[in-house]
């Protein structure tokens, strides 16, 4: 059975709309013997456009019409350039969670970007990105005004942050995806410490007192968790054993510290602690 790739790659600000880099990419794996979905084939069959003249249609119109195509196909594959392209990552985030793989051409790697980082490079680029079929071009359609309701950043960031690949009741199936478990939780307890005590106690303390802190607190809390005794010369660690309130348990004390370790310290470090809040 003939294996269905679909062409994911940048294609705004670039000359011809990147035409002719996904022409050729078509074009060999067809050589190849696969079979191929390239959406500026698809753009030259409805619409004529060849991506020398102006983009006929907005971006959520395209969206809406490509997804149902990439579903269907076997496999993606990302051209030079995908990561720059928010088009590209939100396709790709689809196919993630669809557990389509996704490979770069023309080597044929596998893409390495866990769902976690699709979803942080995502919401990095949607930051400012406020689609309003009202100050559409000229040229918009009706089809592009229906279209432009599919494409919601602010649901979509939300929805893959908190439920990632799987459900939360679901044991991960491969050492990717227990990665981005482990990274949503720390995301999450992050969120919610910084929405219950605010930033004036991490701000007051510096870095020398986060370390201080992380070491203190968030490890010896960790330590005092491993009792264990020394048995013919082997350590032998008691069973575990959590506190009564949720933030002291043993997994909570692991998130917390790699919180204070790594994301308080960098954006502390880089003056990024004190940005104003999403809400």
């Amino acid at each position: 059975m003939t294996k269905t790739i679909y062409l994911a790659g940048p294609m705004t600000g670039l000359p011809e709309y990147n035409f002719p880099a996904f022409r050729e990419a078509a074009r060999d794996l067809r050589d190849e013997g696969f079979s191929v979905f390239s959406p500026v084939e698809t753009d030259e069959d409805l619409d004529g456009f060849d991506g020398t003249t102006p983009c006929p249609h907005t971006h959520e119109f395209y969206m809406k019409r490509d997804l149902p195509a990439l579903l269907a196909c076997d496999e993606v594959r990302v051209l030079d350039g995908w990561f720059d392209s928010k088009g590209s990552i939100s396709e790709c985030l689809v196919a993630r969670l669809s557990g389509i793989p996704i490979r770069e051409y023309p080597s044929g790697r596998t893409v390495q970007a866990s769902t976690w980082l699709l979803v942080d490079r995502l919401s990095n680029m949607l930051a400012n990105y406020t689609p309003d079929p009202l100050f559409a071009p000229p040229s918009t359609t009706e089809a592009d005004r229906s279209a432009a309701a599919f494409w919601v950043p602010d649901e979509v960031v939300l929805t893959f942050t908190s439920q990632l690949q799987y459900p939360a009741d679901r044991e991960p199936q491969t050492w990717e995806e227990g990665l981005d478990k482990v990274l949503a939780e720390m995301r999450a307890i992050m969120v919610e410490r910084q929405n219950k005590y605010g930033p004036e106690n991490i701000k007051q303390q510096g870095l020398l007192g986060v370390l201080t802190r992380a070491q203190d607190d968030k490890i010896e809390r960790i330590k005092g968790a491993l009792n264990g005794s020394v048995v013919r010369g082997r350590v032998v660690l008691d069973p575990i054993t959590d506190g009564e309130q949720a933030d002291d348990t043993f997994e909570d004390g692991c998130l917390d510290a790699a919180n204070y370790i790594g994301p308080i310290m960098l954006m502390l470090k880089r003056g990024w602690w004190n940005l104003p809040r999403k809400d």
